[in-house]
């Protein structure tokens, strides 16, 4: 006996383009029989209508569609034949100019295909042994308003042989041609059945590939991205991990770090591919008048996964940071090698020269948060702890921060400042990051003041020495209460009885290391006070937005002064007081050695003076 039903559907997507459609469905033990009278799907450019009645029929094992045809303007959609899960097969797909962009907003991310689809799909041979044809063609291709001319894609399969071929053109010096063959038995006789027989043969060829196309992925982080990709790649071996071959080259590329302002420029790299590693040949950039220089190779095991790395790169007079509130050069040299689960990172790290001005609220409250860092890793505030078990059979399947192994040499040369509205310090160091592999980072070392300036109540005083001391444990200094009754509190890593903690930022070492005048200094210094003060800002803003920051510029309540170096050892400098415009002084200072300076001075109020100053470090 045959049941009978009229179904109606309708629906609206998210853009409020209405869709409809309505079959007569006739159903009996082993065979279902739906007449489709009537479809429609609006999109932004007109309706897909049916262009006549089309008829599904499921009949045992096999389904069979009969005149299926819509179409939109000149965009068309025909689909006719029998696909089987037994016996022959046929069935035949015609697409035409269908436009990306109407089913764009069933793309996932951000990315966004535009152009006209073309596509040929046929079924043939049998349910054990298919013989399958597809050929598509996109042209006028666009990828986020980015021109890509066309894509074309050939896919066959016979006689336990699966084939590709694709070629996307951008233009007529631009393209990318890729070949791919696997040895596969397909079939669905009984049950959808898939069986790789043999060795992928794979290779992707472009004599000139214009990396613009990536801006369309639009990476906050990096912008204006560019250059020429040329490739031969070659892959052929188990599908698991086949073994690679031929090469990759970067010519002309150019990007833009945004948040840093660092526009990278003549970028340049050669990797060679083989069986048994993958070699960085060359690699270089430049940005102003920095450059980039690196090399290295990955070794691959038997498998194909990765081996042990090697890996350096060096920068000379690089730009790291080029905003307005921090501005900062270096020289540096970086080795990375091990395995990538397990890195030993190395080198020198060298400041040439920096500007920083960090958004301290000197009136209270906390900084706001500087976009241009990334945290990597965070400390835990210090408590007592004991230790986790040790956990067992842990795979580790990529690098992590814990199973990094450091020791970098950190140099801060002369010139290099941090300023605010109410102080303005020059420093020099040498800091050393250690890191065993699962330890905590270490830093030792000094940075010390050169020479500074701070302004408190509308008077300003000179900076006559200051230190920071790196002494290889974690210390940490928690300023609470309320204004008016501060308290602080200091804490360490490992835990240290809070007279040691002071004892180590002061002297760099505990307190029963100290001689007799320093634990007397300790008594005095212990911790009399913490509280704020503010400043005005305005005079610090002016000359930021004039730019004279760059030039050594800084003003304050007190007046506005100039310093810069004339060369490595010579450092001049002129001010002039707000409150008493006759009140002038210039001052130089050379330094002879790096404890010996010699220093002159002409003030309109105070006269002339010379000194020669030497100290040293104990």
């Amino acid at each position: 006996m045959t049941q009978t039903a009229v179904v109606s559907l309708s629906a609206e997507d998210r853009g409020s383009h209405p869709a409809g459609l309505r079959a007569e469905v006739a159903y009996k033990p082993g065979n279902v029989v739906v007449n489709l009278t009537q479809m429609a799907v609006t999109t932004g450019d007109g309706s897909w209508q049916l262009t006549a009645p089309a008829q599904l029929t499921q009949r045992g094992r096999a389904i069979e569609i009969r005149r299926f045809a819509a179409a939109n303007h000149n965009q068309s959609l025909t689909l006719d034949g029998t696909i089987s899960q037994a016996g022959p097969q046929d069935l035949t797909l015609h697409v035409q100019n269908l436009r990306l962009d109407d089913f764009s907003g069933f793309v996932p991310g951000q990315v966004k295909p535009v152009g006209l689809a073309s596509a040929n799909l046929a079924v043939r041979g049998s349910a054990a042994a298919p013989v399958i044809t597809m050929a598509a063609n996109v042209s006028d291709l666009r990828v986020s308003s980015i021109p890509q001319a066309e894509f074309s894609a050939r896919l066959s399969y016979s006689g336990g042989k699966a084939q590709a071929e694709a070629t996307l053109s951008q233009n007529a010096t631009h393209s990318l041609n890729a070949t791919a063959m696997l040895p596969l038995q397909l079939s669905w006789a009984q049950g959808f059945q898939s069986r790789v027989t043999g060795d992928l043969d794979l290779r992707a060829f472009s004599s000139g590939l214009d990396l613009a196309v990536i801006n369309a992925f639009r990476n906050p982080q990096v912008s204006g991205i560019g250059g020429i990709l040329s490739l031969d790649v070659r892959a052929h071996g188990p599908l698991q991990h086949p073994i690679p071959g031929g090469f990759i080259r970067l010519s002309g590329g150019h990007a833009k770090a945004g948040k840093l302002n660092v526009e990278v420029t003549e970028g340049s790299a050669d990797i060679q591919l083989g069986a048994r590693e993958v070699r960085l040949v060359t690699l270089s950039a430049r940005a102003g008048e920095g450059t980039l220089t690196g090399g290295g190779a990955l070794t691959l095991e038997p498998n194909g996964t990765p081996g042990q790395l090697s890996l350096h790169v060096a920068l000379d007079r690089w730009p790291a940071i080029a905003t307005h509130q921090y501005n900062a050069a270096i020289t540096e040299r970086i080795d990375a090698g091990g395995s990538l689960t397990a890195l030993n990172i190395r080198g020198r790290v060298e400041v040439l020269h920096g500007v920083f001005r960090p958004d301290l609220s000197v009136a209270g409250g906390a900084p706001r948060p500087d976009e241009t860092v990334t945290v990597v890793h965070r400390w835990s505030e210090t408590s007592p702890r004991r230790p986790s078990p040790p956990v067992k059979n842990q795979a580790t399947t990529g690098p992590t921060f814990q199973n990094l192994a450091i020791d970098v040499d950190i140099v801060i040369d002369r010139n290099t400042w941090i300023k605010t509205a109410d102080f303005a310090v020059e420093m020099e160091g040498d800091v050393h990051v250690q890191k065993r592999r699962g330890g905590e980072l270490i830093l030792s070392g000094a940075i010390n003041t050169v020479r500074g300036t701070l302004v408190v109540a509308g008077r300003e005083f000179d900076l006559a020495r200051g230190h920071i001391m790196f002494t290889g444990d974690l210390l940490s200094a928690t300023v609470g209460g309320s204004a008016n009754k501060p308290t602080l509190t200091l804490s360490s890593i490992p835990d240290l009885p809070q007279a040691d903690i002071l004892s180590v930022m002061m002297f760099g070492k505990p307190s029963n290391q100290l001689s007799g005048g320093q634990q007397k200094d300790l008594q005095s210094q212990a911790l009399s006070m913490a509280g704020s003060y503010a400043a005005s800002q305005v005079g610090q803003a002016v000359a930021q937005a004039l730019g004279l920051g760059e030039l050594g510029v800084t003003t304050s309540s007190s007046g506005v002064g100039f310093g810069r170096y004339l060369t490595q050892n010579v450092y001049v400098s002129a001010s002039q007081s707000a409150s008493n415009m006759q009140d002038r002084k210039a001052e130089m200072q050379y330094y002879l050695t790096p404890s010996i300076n010699l220093g002159t001075s002409a003030s309109t109020n105070y006269g002339n003076e010379i000194k020669l100053q030497w100290h040293k470090e104990y």
